[in-house]
């Protein structure tokens, strides 16, 4: 149960609920569309969604580490699946300091609440299709530069054809 004043803890699982993580609220850390060709290919779709907490606000419940299927995709990231239905479940960042969540996991009703929705889109310039919305959008990782629009009849610099 949670301490008064608190968010109670909020669980979510993979397709088959073979893998279960609870998490203390909202993402505290951050909360971003990723259109890095890593995520699009490991995904299947052109861009995902996460959400960012601090390692101890996550607790994976049910399954444990044996549920999962680990892949290293970088120095700084490292992806975690079911085995069992191969769907994502986790990502471990910066040595495991960060952990991502898809917010895919997450109910509808949810995601609807403000401090749910993602703040940025990352990787904007290896995006495969484009996205008008009003966050902000970086070339490659936070922090970086801005995507700059050098053509509204452009995606990534390739010019339509009308």
């Amino acid at each position: 149960m949670a301490a008064c004043g608190q968010t109670p803890p909020i669980q979510i699982e993979c397709f088959c609920g073979a893998v279960i993580i609870k998490v203390s609220g909202p993402p505290s850390i951050g909360r971003s569309f990723c259109h890095c060709s890593i995520c699009r290919k490991l995904l299947g779709a052109p861009f995902s969604c996460n959400g960012l907490w601090p390692a101890a606000a996550v607790h994976l419940v049910g399954g444990g580490e044996d549920a999962l299927q680990s892949l290293k995709t970088s120095k700084r990231v490292e992806r975690m699946r079911c085995k069992s239905c191969g769907g994502p479940a986790m990502a471990r960042l910066m040595g495991g300091k960060v952990i991502a969540l898809p917010l895919s996991l997450f109910s509808a009703e949810q995601l609807r609440e403000e401090q749910w929705i993602p703040q940025h889109h990352l990787h904007y310039e290896s995006r495969v299709i484009d996205v008008n919305d009003s966050v902000p959008k970086y070339a490659g990782a936070a922090n970086g530069p801005l995507w700059e629009d050098k053509s509204k009849d452009s995606l990534a610099g390739v010019p339509v054809k009308k």
